[in-house]
Parts: C-alpha cells; structure tokens; sequence
C-alpha cells in the first residue's frame, strides 16, 4: 500500500540515522534539499504503483468504477466501442399515382418507427418519386407506387434490429406519402460494451504494444471496432496450408469474424456488350434484395447471386456477380438493391490503406472467416415432469452457444458437448448423438471436430435434428 509523503520522510529519517546517528536530518539543508522533495516523489511513484496493481489485479472489475476504466482507457489511447446503429431499407408508398410533373420527396431526417412508436429510425439518403416516371416505382403486386431508401436507428444498440415488417410508422408528414414499411429485417446494432469488455481490451492491448507483431495486428484490428468484431486470425504468406494466393512481395491474410451489413439501394449498371452476369462494385456481397432492368422489376427466378469461390472469395476483392437467366444486352440498364459486408472494406481502406498500406509495407488482405458448419442429429431423454418443447428449445439454444464461440478455430468433442448440455439444460437428462460432424470433409458419422485456425465454427440449424 502506497505511504504518503510524510511517512517516507520519517523511513528516510530512521534509515540514516540508523547508519550515522550523527548525522542531522531532523532540519537543516539536507533535510530541506533532499529528503522533502524526494519523500514526496517516491509516495508519488508507489501511489502509481499501487493504481498499476490493482489494475492487473483479478479484484479490479470489483471495486473499478465506470470513470476508473474510462481514465485507463484514455490513458492508453483506446478508443470506446459506444456501439452501432441498426440499419436497413424503408419502401414509402403511395396509394394513388403522382401527377405528371409531380415530386414526391423523402427527405434525407425523416423518421419513421415500428408500431409501438418507440424504436425510431431515420432516412439517411434523400430520394424522390417522379411524376413523370411513374410507372417505374409501381408495384403490380401490391397495387401502389413505391420508392425505398436507406434508414438507421437514430441511437445504437441491439433492441433496434427488428424483423420485416415491422416499421408502419411514418412519424414525419410528407405530402403524396401515405405508408411506410421494410420488406428486410433491420440489423447490425450492438449495444456499447459493458464495463468487463472494455477493462478486457485495456489489458489486452499490453500483449500487441508492438504493432509490428503478428498479436499487435490482432490487438489493432479488433480494437478499430470492438463492438462488431470478436476474432481476427493473422495468416502469413509462409502459411503453406491457409495461404492460397500467389503473391511477390511480403504479405498477409486478416481473417475477421464480424459483420457490419450495409445496403445499397440503387446501383446503376450501363450495359456496353452481351453478357449474362455482372460484377457488384462492393465487395463481398450477403444477399441481393431486388433486380430491375430497363425501369422493370425482375422476378427472382430470372437472377441468381455467385459468389466467389477462388482464392479471394469473402475478401475485398472477391468478384461476387449476379448471373441473369437471360442475356443482357448493350443499353439495358440493369439498378441492383443488395446488402455486402462494410467492414471488410472499411478496414482495408481506413485502416490498414487498399493501395498505400498506411501502416506496413506488406500486400494486406482482410478477409471474413470461412464459415463451418456443423451436422448434428440426437436423441432427447427428457424429465417426464419437463415440457419437450421447451426441453428441445433450450438444447438448441445451449447447442449454438456452445458450437458458434464467436472466436475461429477450435475443437469440439462430442463427449463434451452432451455433457455441457445434459448439465446446463434443464429437464434434459440424458442425449445420444446419431450424427456429430461437418457438412464438409467428414469422415465419420460422430467425430471431434478440429477446425482450421481462421475457420469459424456454424450450426446448421436446416440439418439440426433433435428427436
């Protein structure tokens, strides 16, 4: 425990005297030149000490409050991960058709909700439906005109990620507009982090100090945006197994799980030649929403995503397309609404640089972690006195907490796995495994699974069967 400055003076006092009792100390200039001003240094120094202590202390989260490990944030420049807001695409409409040179606008602020009135969102891209074009925002199917447009949560966190048709509040008066609604589900919120995580990442930002070091770059790239991103995986270029791209010079692959999932409304693409596929510009791509060519909603049988399946796929340079059942042909104009992982690029370019390498001389690729996705198939024993459904509801629940960790790479036992389930569910009392493998490169009906270091662990929840 740290002294205060007056209980190091009288130590120092006693040491000396204790040597030379003839020397005076109580007064005099040695008292006043040494002894005051370096007592109330060294009480300085272990007051420090003590703070450093407690710090790597396993009490710390015990007794620190919020403001403690705000300050050791601060103190070693980490940022706070205060959480993302939700995002995702709103279709106004309006039930009678716009006059010719009429325009109905939806202004970039405008706020809608869902029905109880207490998750709002707001527009983020101003739009407009054209009068004189308005047969190419008629909905046949529904009957009414329509234009969508991107929208985020006006606050972050989890609650604001709300399913499909949710969203039937239009909180803002816009003339010619008579409804709201989302056709996709609002997603990519998270909550800022709670006081356990972040005091985490302050201690483990002492193990990548050097940002040259293969920790250093993990430590750097989790902490750009802590709140989406729970593992990075570092692969060199002398990984003979991992690393499949032919390159000259040094270079690494940033395997990250974590998603932040953007949507582009509108994509233009001016066809020059005859083709049946093109390229998206933002890379990779999750899921296409809609197709129109030449101002004409396509059906989705005539389309269909590809995903890249080379050396680069689920990367910034993936070459993802979108391949039509029918040739497209010079002057269509083909406009694609679809969703793609933001973080990849965000991190290419913002932080580690596409072209210049801001921070190493090296050819960086960031990456998402290959997904792997687990068969499983048992059978239930279940307390006579429990509710199956709820008994077959909670297994699946601890299955995909115990399968997808959030962090690559991993072994999975399936001894294990039952007897983490038979003792965290309630009412399970005992459970056989008929299958316990992969979707992919098994061999065996029921086997421990071991996964590549940046392979990311995924229950299929479509092969689950629990009987």
């Amino acid at each position: 425990m740290a002294r205060s400055a007056s209980d190091v003076r009288k130590s120092i006092i006693k040491n000396i005297q204790d040597t030379d009792p003839s020397v005076e100390v109580a007064v005099g200039p040695i008292y006043d030149a040494s002894i005051v001003p370096l007592s109330s240094e060294i009480a300085y120094a272990e007051e420090r000490v003590d703070k450093v202590e407690i710090f790597f202390s396993t009490s710390t989260l015990s007794v620190a409050t919020e403001e403690d490990i705000d300050a050791y944030a601060t103190n070693f420049t980490i940022s706070e991960a205060s959480g993302l807001k939700a995002t995702g695409l709103a279709y106004f409409i309006a039930f009678r058709k716009p006059a010719a040179g009429e325009e109905l606008i939806i202004p970039e602020g405008t706020l809608v909700s869902d029905r109880s009135g207490n998750l709002i969102y707001q527009v983020t891209r101003q739009v407009s439906l054209d009068g004189d074009n308005s047969s190419s925002y008629f909905n046949v199917t529904k009957g009414w005109y329509e234009i969508a447009t991107e929208i985020e949560a006006i606050n972050p966190g989890e609650d604001y990620n709300i399913k499909s048709d949710r969203i039937k509040n239009l909180l803002d008066s816009i003339p010619g507009i008579d409804a709201v609604e989302n056709r996709s589900d609002i997603e990519g919120g998270t909550s800022k982090e709670d006081k356990e995580k972040k005091f985490s990442r302050i201690q483990n930002a002492f193990e990548g100090l050097d940002s040259g070091s293969i920790s250093g770059l993990k430590s750097i790239t989790e902490d750009y945006k802590p709140e989406v991103i729970s593992d990075v995986v570092v692969v060199t270029a002398t990984d003979r197994v991992l690393f499949k791209r032919l390159v000259s010079q040094l270079a690494l692959d940033l395997y990250v799980i974590g998603v932040v999932e953007k949507t582009i409304s509108e994509e233009n693409f001016d066809i020059t030649e005859t083709t049946n596929s093109i390229t998206f510009l933002n890379q990779p791509v999750i899921s296409v929403i809609s197709v129109s060519k030449n101002d004409v909603l396509l059906d989705s049988s005539e389309y269909q995503l590809e995903k890249d399946t080379e050396v680069f796929s689920e990367s910034t340079r993936s070459t993802d397309k979108l391949v039509f059942t029918t040739d497209l042909v010079a002057g269509d104009l083909i406009t694609v609404t679809y969703t793609y992982n933001d973080l990849l690029p965000d991190l290419q370019n913002n932080l580690y640089g596409e072209e210049e390498n801001r921070l190493f001389e090296v050819d960086m690729l960031i990456r998402s972690c290959p997904e792997r996705y687990f068969d499983i198939q048992a059978r239930l024993s279940i307390a006579s006195s429990s509710d199956r459904d709820t008994v077959v509801s909670d297994t699946t629940s601890e299955l995909i907490e115990l399968i997808e960790t959030g962090v690559a790479g991993g072994t999975f036992s399936p001894e294990i796995i039952k007897d983490n389930l038979v003792e965290n569910v309630t009412g399970l009392t005992n459970l056989i495994f008929d299958r316990f493998t992969t979707t992919t490169g098994s061999v065996l009906d029921i086997e421990t699974i071991t996964l590549e270091k940046n392979e990311e662990p995924k229950l299929d929840l479509d092969l689950l069967t629990l009987e």
